[in-house]
Order: C-alpha cells, then structure tokens, then sequence
C-alpha cells in the first residue's frame, strides 16, 4: 500500500489516494533480551532534536 501511495503522490502526481493508515501488527512474544543493545526513546529524541538543529 505504501509504494501505492509514493507512486500516487510522487511519479504519477495522481493525488488520488487522500489518506494512508499503515498498520504494523504487534508480534506477540517478542522480547529484547539485552536492553544495552538498543537506544531508548529518551536518548533517541534527544538525538533528533539535536540533529535537526
């Protein structure tokens, strides 16, 4: 649906898709064993803020 929608707005210039709602399904027992591997929400938003400035 989402290439859909780039092809719609972007190459043909359509405009006929008005609304997307993408939906991505929870994966029921998926877990992250080793929290230091990640980055947290906090640390990612202030990344973003500080690379948008």
């Amino acid at each position: 649906m989402l290439t859909t929608a780039y092809l719609d707005r972007v190459v043909f210039a359509t405009n006929w898709v008005e609304k997307l709602v993408l939906n991505y399904p929870d994966v029921p027992g998926a877990q992250i064993e080793d929290t230091s591997a990640g980055i947290e929400f906090k640390e990612f938003g202030e990344q973003m803020r500080a690379f948008f400035k």
